[in-house]
């Protein structure tokens, strides 16, 4: 009879332990889950409405591409990915929920809904590598000596080479983009160049967030041939060609001579 209470008492026991560790709120790890699939399931939504809309908008005449303007899916989200960036404040995936913000925010033309995710992004979550598109959005958020410090921020704080590499990289196109706006060169002057060899040296083999068969070393090689090889003055990198008549020719065979290049392609 003992026994029989004794393995009855064991049993009511491990009832109640189950049904506690039933009733637990979630760990750290299975909420942070629970977290990261609602962030997936949502950009999944957004990415099939915005296919949607553009189908729609696509096959609708003109007086009715103009109502569906107004029905963009743009500001329904950004409200749904603040939300979610509040509940999971402070992760990984309430960068995640931030950058969704920022870039939809870009969308729907709620540019102080982008600031203030782009600053509560610098605030708290220059360290997380969910950030690593950051660089390219931001541009399109804050310019000048502001996009710069936030460059210069993220290659000193963050841990993460990919995020590193999107920061030296954006950092090169300013002041690209800068001397560009000036009418200037920008392969002739030092310090962009010298940007473009750090991009090279140290992020080459980093693959772009956007198109993983590029990296950024490919379009930094590229910049510092041309500026280091084809600017006005320059002797020119050597080539060998075949002529009309099948004959091999290097360019460095007529140095010296005046030469006419007539390059022709089929698009």
């Amino acid at each position: 009879m003992n026994r029989m209470l004794r393995a009855s008492s064991l049993l009511v026991g491990l009832v109640v332990l189950a049904v506690a560790a039933f009733l637990a709120p979630p760990t750290g790890a299975t909420q942070g889950d629970a977290l990261d699939q609602k962030h997936a399931a949502l950009a999944k939504e957004y990415e099939e409405a915005v296919d949607k809309w553009n189908a729609e908008y696509k096959a609708a005449d003109k007086a009715a591409r103009k109502a569906l303007q107004a029905k963009r899916p743009a500001p329904e989200f950004l409200g749904r990915f603040q939300a979610l960036a509040e509940e999971a404040k402070g992760t990984d995936v309430g960068a995640k929920a931030l950058m969704s913000v920022m870039e939809i925010g870009l969308v729907a033309k709620r540019l102080p809904d982008s600031k203030a995710a782009l600053d509560e992004l610098q605030k708290t979550h220059l360290a997380s590598p969910a950030i690593e598109k950051l660089p390219f959005a931001a541009m399109q958020v804050v310019q000048g000596a502001e996009f710069d410090a936030l460059m210069t921020a993220l290659l000193q704080k963050s841990p993460h080479k990919p995020v590193k590499a999107a920061a030296a990289f954006m950092q090169w196109q300013a002041a690209q983009n800068a001397l560009q706006m000036q009418g200037k060169d920008p392969s002739e002057d030092g310090a962009v160049l010298a940007l473009a060899k750090a991009v090279l040296k140290d992020y080459a083999d980093v693959k772009f967030p956007f198109d993983e068969k590029q990296t950024y070393g490919d379009v930094a090689g590229g910049f510092v041939f041309v500026a280091e090889n084809l600017g006005i003055g320059k002797t020119a990198p050597d080539q060998e060609a075949i002529d009309e008549n099948g004959l091999k020719f290097k360019v460095s065979d007529y140095r010296g001579k005046v030469v006419v290049l007539d390059f022709r392609g089929y698009w």
